[in-house]
């Protein structure tokens, strides 16, 4: 909510794929509290939700059609392995990922 301004049960849909919101022509998606998959800048070895994570990320830029799209995160660790997760597919180039802490 601290992102979007609604409640996470609420987003906003392109062509059937959810974003969290679309404010000032760009589709926001907020990721919280990653951080418990994450041990010494990597994925836990049990964590089998990176796939998901690059899944949503595809799914979102097929439909986005060049328009940006940037994915808020709760926590610097996570948006750094995202970042690092995402730098080896060049479609995914596209997506900005920002920090901004919970209050």
């Amino acid at each position: 909510m601290q992102i979007t301004g609604h409640p996470v049960t609420e987003g906003y849909i392109v062509s059937g794929v959810k974003f969290d919101t679309y404010a000032n022509g760009v589709l926001i998606d907020a990721k919280g509290y990653y951080s418990q998959f994450i041990e010494n800048g990597q994925w836990r070895s049990w964590f089998n939700g990176e796939s998901s994570i690059i899944d949503q990320a595809v799914n979102q830029v097929r439909v986005a059609h060049g328009t940006p799209i940037r994915w808020v995160f709760a926590e610097p660790e996570t948006a750094a392995l995202v970042k690092r997760t995402f730098a080896g597919i060049d479609e995914l180039s596209t997506i900005e990922i920002v920090v901004v802490p919970p209050k």
